[in-house]
């Protein structure tokens, strides 16, 4: 390993990654693929972002696990406080996106994490990836939230691990105007 300092960045952690993460016994992948993620997430010293929006879901859908790591990350001063509700633009951005409004009420449910990204380090964890979709689909003209990037540690092809362990990079291939791109 280098001597080369890793970035430290604050990730917005949907709660469906909570909610799949297993056991240290757990071999399903999916399961292992989310814990492996948050132990690596801690172990690297990143951050996680905490708003009462993220805060609720989290306790709502939490794993034994995850609630195990998340203990851990309070006790490591590794949780970030920040403001998660959506601001009057994005809420109303979301709602002029399209006129398909079962589509609006899926974006607005997970803005929380849109708004906690804006106000933090811009990346956001999760395993919805048809919301990914919507949102790449849907809000393409707004480039605050393109440049986002968005990760799904159960991809093999988005190598989580990896690009945690370098830092959480913004890479270009990883945001959000980039979704469904090969």
């Amino acid at each position: 390993m280098s001597d080369r300092k890793v970035p430290k960045r604050c990730l917005v952690i949907d709660a469906s990654i909570a909610r799949a993460a297993g056991g240290h016994r757990s071999v399903h992948p999916l399961g292992a693929r989310c814990r492996e993620f948050l132990l690596r997430v801690r172990g690297i010293c990143h951050r996680m972002i905490w708003g009462e929006i993220l805060k609720g879901e989290w306790q709502l859908h939490q794993s034994v696990f995850s609630q195990t790591w998340l203990t851990s990350m309070r006790s490591l001063g590794k949780l970030t406080v920040i403001d998660d509700k959506p601001d009057d633009f994005l809420s109303e951005t979301i709602r002029r996106s399209t006129s398909d409004e079962n589509v609006v009420a899926a974006i607005l449910k997970d803005a929380h994490l849109l708004a906690g990204a804006m106000r933090s380090d811009r990346r956001i964890a999760s395993l919805d990836d048809r919301m990914r979709n919507h949102i790449a689909r849907n809000l393409s003209p707004h480039e605050s939230i393109m440049n986002l990037v968005w990760i799904d540690p159960t991809d093999d092809s988005e190598a989580a691990i990896g690009w945690l362990e370098s830092g959480a990079p913004d890479d270009e291939p990883r945001k959000l105007r980039n979704c469904g791109r090969n």
